[in-house]
């Protein structure tokens, strides 16, 4: 998954719940107030991954029989060429998701590929460059790449909703508090798109397809 330390994303107001009780108003905000960093990166994520099925959305004619040069190149494994990179898809604090492609034995080879910077630990460590999926067809390496990346904030959501019936359960026992933890649930979900069985990316592409039917 794409890295994300050293982000420091700006505030966010917790979601309102109508008619609540005392009690209900207590465990909400203590509970929100102890998931809010973990809220904040799943906005963080999601609004960039909208950003990328945004820019998957309108690129170009990519499958084109030879790269030309295309600006910024990577540096190159072993005896392959080095990948081109093809279209910006997302920044994330320092890091930058690129896809990418390049000449191998059976043609032209995809990838969707997250850039460290050259200071970076990460970078120090693993080489500035990672790549996050491979492929023949770009399109269907940027939809491996979204689906991948939301089934990861579903599990981000999933323990979070963990974290705070824990929580809840600890600090007011014998409490039903079950409002409480579907509401940030809910809100964790709508802000991550959990729950959305198709991304903008796969409903064009299924259009695309269904053009190509004739009876």
């Amino acid at each position: 998954m794409i890295k994300r330390k050293g982000q420091q994303p700006k505030d966010v107001k917790p979601p309102t719940l109508k008619r609540m009780t005392d009690t209900e108003y207590a465990a909400y905000f203590e509970a929100f107030g102890a998931i809010k960093g973990h809220y904040q990166t799943l906005c963080l994520i999601g609004d960039k991954l909208r950003e990328v099925e945004t820019t998957a959305r309108n690129l170009g004619p990519l499958d084109v029989p030879a790269p030309a040069p295309l600006g910024e190149s990577l540096e190159a494994a072993g005896d392959r060429s080095p990948w081109e990179v093809c279209a910006s898809l997302m920044r994330l604090n320092q890091n930058e998701v690129v896809l990418c492609r390049r000449v191998c034995e059976h043609g032209l080879e995809y990838a969707v590929i997250d850039q460290s910077p050259v200071s970076s630990i990460h970078a120090k460590v693993n080489g500035r460059t990672e790549v996050l999926r491979t492929g023949d067809n770009p399109r269907q390496v940027l939809r491996e790449f979204l689906r991948y990346e939301r089934e990861t904030l579903e599990l981000m959501v999933n323990n979070v909703t963990e974290d705070v019936r824990l929580l809840i359960a600890e600090r007011f026992p014998k409490q039903d508090l079950r409002r409480v933890v579907n509401e940030i649930t809910r809100a964790c979900k709508s802000v991550a798109r959990v729950g959305f069985s198709e991304s903008p990316l796969d409903i064009a592409h299924a259009q695309k397809q269904g053009q190509g039917v004739r009876v």
